[in-house]
Protein backbone atom coordinates (compact mmCIF):
# COMPACT_ATOMS: atom_id res chain seq x y z
CA UNK A 1 0.00 0.00 0.00
CA UNK A 2 2.98 2.34 0.45
CA UNK A 3 6.55 3.02 -1.59
CA UNK A 4 9.28 3.93 0.36
CA UNK A 5 11.60 6.13 -1.07
CA UNK A 6 15.19 7.42 -0.36
CA UNK A 7 16.92 10.28 -2.37
CA UNK A 8 20.42 9.53 -2.38
CA UNK A 9 21.66 12.01 -4.85
CA UNK A 10 21.15 15.34 -6.72
CA UNK A 11 17.85 16.47 -3.92
CA UNK A 12 16.42 19.62 -4.28
CA UNK A 13 14.11 21.63 -2.58
CA UNK A 14 10.62 20.82 -3.44
CA UNK A 15 7.46 23.03 -2.58
CA UNK A 16 9.85 24.95 -0.07
CA UNK A 17 10.70 21.66 1.92
CA UNK A 18 14.12 20.75 2.04
CA UNK A 19 14.82 16.86 0.83
CA UNK A 20 17.31 15.53 2.90
CA UNK A 21 19.21 12.38 1.91
CA UNK A 22 19.93 10.95 4.95
CA UNK A 23 15.89 9.75 5.22
CA UNK A 24 13.71 7.75 3.44
CA UNK A 25 10.21 8.61 2.83
CA UNK A 26 6.79 7.11 2.61
CA UNK A 27 4.63 7.59 -0.30
CA UNK A 28 1.12 6.02 -0.15
CA UNK A 29 0.12 4.59 -3.77
CA UNK A 30 -2.93 6.48 -3.76
CA UNK A 31 -0.55 9.52 -4.28
CA UNK A 32 1.89 8.00 -6.06
CA UNK A 33 -0.88 7.26 -8.92
CA UNK A 34 -3.05 10.84 -8.63
CA UNK A 35 0.30 12.60 -9.17
CA UNK A 36 0.50 11.24 -12.62
CA UNK A 37 4.26 10.07 -12.00
CA UNK A 38 6.01 8.91 -14.86
CA UNK A 39 7.81 5.82 -15.29
CA UNK A 40 9.60 6.22 -18.70
CA UNK A 41 12.09 3.74 -19.26
CA UNK A 42 13.18 0.46 -21.12
CA UNK A 43 10.81 -2.13 -21.35
CA UNK A 44 10.64 -5.97 -22.08
CA UNK A 45 8.24 -8.75 -22.49
CA UNK A 46 6.96 -11.98 -24.59
CA UNK A 47 5.21 -11.20 -27.55
CA UNK A 48 2.31 -13.19 -29.60
CA UNK A 49 1.47 -12.69 -33.04
CA UNK A 50 -1.52 -15.20 -33.81
CA UNK A 51 -2.17 -13.92 -37.41
CA UNK A 52 -0.61 -11.85 -40.11
CA UNK A 53 -1.76 -9.82 -42.79
CA UNK A 54 0.94 -10.04 -45.98
CA UNK A 55 1.42 -6.11 -47.67
CA UNK A 56 2.37 -8.25 -50.78
CA UNK A 57 2.02 -10.87 -53.18
CA UNK A 58 -1.95 -12.21 -52.42
CA UNK A 59 -2.56 -9.98 -49.42
CA UNK A 60 -3.56 -12.91 -47.42
CA UNK A 61 -4.23 -13.31 -44.14
CA UNK A 62 -2.71 -16.67 -42.50
CA UNK A 63 -2.78 -18.03 -38.91
CA UNK A 64 1.13 -17.88 -39.11
CA UNK A 65 2.13 -17.76 -35.18
CA UNK A 66 5.11 -16.64 -34.06
CA UNK A 67 6.01 -16.42 -30.53
CA UNK A 68 8.87 -13.90 -29.42
CA UNK A 69 10.62 -11.38 -27.16
CA UNK A 70 10.26 -7.44 -27.29
CA UNK A 71 12.87 -4.54 -26.21
CA UNK A 72 11.29 -1.11 -25.96
CA UNK A 73 10.59 2.45 -24.52
CA UNK A 74 8.07 3.16 -22.42
CA UNK A 75 6.59 6.70 -23.27
CA UNK A 76 4.08 7.75 -20.11
CA UNK A 77 3.65 11.29 -21.18
CA UNK A 78 -0.31 10.69 -21.35
CA UNK A 79 -0.44 9.06 -18.20
CA UNK A 80 -2.85 11.54 -16.44
CA UNK A 81 -5.60 10.06 -19.35
CA UNK A 82 -4.91 6.68 -18.94
CA UNK A 83 -3.02 5.40 -21.59
CA UNK A 84 1.42 4.68 -22.03
CA UNK A 85 3.01 3.95 -25.69
CA UNK A 86 5.78 2.16 -26.03
CA UNK A 87 7.53 1.77 -29.81
CA UNK A 88 9.24 -1.84 -29.73
CA UNK A 89 11.91 -4.24 -31.61
CA UNK A 90 11.08 -7.92 -31.27
CA UNK A 91 12.36 -11.15 -32.91
CA UNK A 92 10.54 -14.63 -31.98
CA UNK A 93 9.73 -17.93 -33.71
CA UNK A 94 7.46 -18.69 -36.23
CA UNK A 95 5.26 -21.75 -37.28
CA UNK A 96 4.73 -20.71 -40.58
CA UNK A 97 2.12 -23.19 -42.82
CA UNK A 98 3.04 -23.45 -46.45
CA UNK A 99 1.18 -25.26 -49.31
CA UNK A 100 2.37 -28.54 -50.85
CA UNK A 101 0.81 -30.55 -53.05
CA UNK A 102 2.14 -34.23 -53.30
CA UNK A 103 0.98 -37.42 -55.17
CA UNK A 104 -1.73 -34.96 -56.65
CA UNK A 105 -3.10 -33.98 -52.85
CA UNK A 106 -2.99 -30.46 -51.53
CA UNK A 107 -1.59 -30.39 -47.96
CA UNK A 108 -0.11 -28.22 -45.38
CA UNK A 109 3.39 -28.48 -44.46
CA UNK A 110 4.55 -26.62 -41.23
CA UNK A 111 7.77 -25.18 -41.05
CA UNK A 112 10.06 -23.77 -38.22
CA UNK A 113 10.59 -20.29 -39.20
CA UNK A 114 12.46 -17.15 -37.68
CA UNK A 115 10.64 -13.47 -37.32
CA UNK A 116 11.64 -9.96 -36.58
CA UNK A 117 10.01 -6.44 -37.39
CA UNK A 118 8.99 -3.36 -35.03
CA UNK A 119 5.76 -1.95 -33.50
CA UNK A 120 3.92 0.23 -31.30
CA UNK A 121 2.14 -1.32 -28.06
CA UNK A 122 -0.46 1.41 -26.45
CA UNK A 123 -1.03 -0.06 -22.78
CA UNK A 124 -4.71 1.19 -21.10
CA UNK A 125 -5.33 1.88 -17.72
CA UNK A 126 -2.58 0.21 -16.21
CA UNK A 127 -2.80 -3.14 -17.87
CA UNK A 128 -5.08 -3.85 -20.94
CA UNK A 129 -2.66 -3.60 -23.72
CA UNK A 130 -3.23 -2.90 -27.71
CA UNK A 131 -0.71 -2.37 -30.62
CA UNK A 132 0.05 -2.82 -34.28
CA UNK A 133 3.31 -4.41 -35.20
CA UNK A 134 5.33 -4.82 -39.02
CA UNK A 135 7.40 -7.74 -39.35
CA UNK A 136 9.04 -10.23 -41.94
CA UNK A 137 9.03 -13.88 -41.69
CA UNK A 138 12.36 -16.13 -42.96
CA UNK A 139 12.46 -19.46 -43.74
CA UNK A 140 14.80 -21.68 -46.15
CA UNK A 141 14.49 -20.19 -49.68
CA UNK A 142 14.23 -23.86 -50.65
CA UNK A 143 10.52 -24.52 -48.36
CA UNK A 144 9.07 -22.52 -51.53
CA UNK A 145 7.06 -19.76 -48.57
CA UNK A 146 5.86 -17.19 -51.32
CA UNK A 147 6.17 -14.34 -48.47
CA UNK A 148 9.63 -15.30 -47.43
CA UNK A 149 11.19 -12.24 -46.05
CA UNK A 150 8.20 -10.09 -47.09
CA UNK A 151 6.31 -7.57 -44.82
CA UNK A 152 3.06 -8.57 -42.99
CA UNK A 153 0.94 -6.61 -40.31
CA UNK A 154 -0.97 -7.61 -37.04
CA UNK A 155 -2.67 -6.74 -34.01
CA UNK A 156 -1.49 -7.17 -30.86
CA UNK A 157 -4.19 -7.15 -27.74
CA UNK A 158 -2.66 -8.74 -24.04
CA UNK A 159 -3.13 -8.14 -20.47
CA UNK A 160 -0.49 -7.10 -18.45
CA UNK A 161 -1.23 -9.75 -15.12
CA UNK A 162 2.26 -8.40 -13.40
CA UNK A 163 1.39 -4.71 -12.85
Amino acid sequence: THLIVKITDGAKDCDSKEIKTTEAYLISMKDLTESGLARTGSTFGALVVPFKWHLQGNRDVSASSTLGAYLGYRFETANRIGYTLTPIGFMGASNISVPTTSDGEAKDQNLFGFSWGVGLIGTFKGSFQAGVVLGWDHVSKSAGYQYNGKPWLAFEIGFNFLQ
